[in-house]
């Protein structure tokens, strides 16, 4: 049973442990309880999927016929919360409120008992980029955390 285990994590942490426990899941053959709000974690993440209100489960099915179907009022509700379609246009031309060149982004990573800084796991590497009056900017990007031999992780992105 997961309860909420990605809640407060950023996107790369929350993929990490999203392929973890569809790794557990493989290797031992297990069953999994998974209990969030996050739609797009179900979608990726589940076969079947329970709908609760109020302490109450409105509907059950498998998690392709749910989404594409759903029956109880409340899912309906729901899924048609989630944000789609297309950005409304901005008015030409928007005037600059954030002009970003080079953007870097680490945490250290720390060991030992001391918890010296012995590297530092880079999450954003030279990003530039502009933000306009009205506009929503959206960086997407798939982080993949490996395990060095010595310990000391490594981060590399797709």
């Amino acid at each position: 049973m997961a309860d909420e285990p990605t809640t407060a994590l950023d996107v790369s942490v929350q993929a990490q442990i999203l392929q973890l426990l569809r790794e557990l899941q493989g290797e031992l053959n297990m069953g999994m309880l998974f209990i969030t709000h996050n739609l797009s974690i179900v979608r990726k993440l589940a076969h079947r999927v329970a709908v609760m209100q109020n302490g109450r489960c409105v509907e059950q099915n498998y998690a392709a016929t749910l989404f594409a179907s759903p029956t109880h009022p409340y899912t309906q509700k729901l899924l048609n919360s989630e944000p789609s379609g297309d950005p409304v246009p901005l008015p030409e031309p928007a005037s600059t409120l954030l002009d970003v060149e080079q953007l870097q982004v680490a945490f250290p990573i720390r060991k030992g008992i001391l918890k010296r800084i012995v590297d530092h796991n880079v999450v954003v590497k030279n990003i530039s980029f502009t933000l306009r009056a009205g506009e929503t900017l959206r960086f997407s990007g798939r982080v993949r955390f490996r395990e060095k031999y010595d310990g000391t992780g490594a981060a590399a992105t797709d």
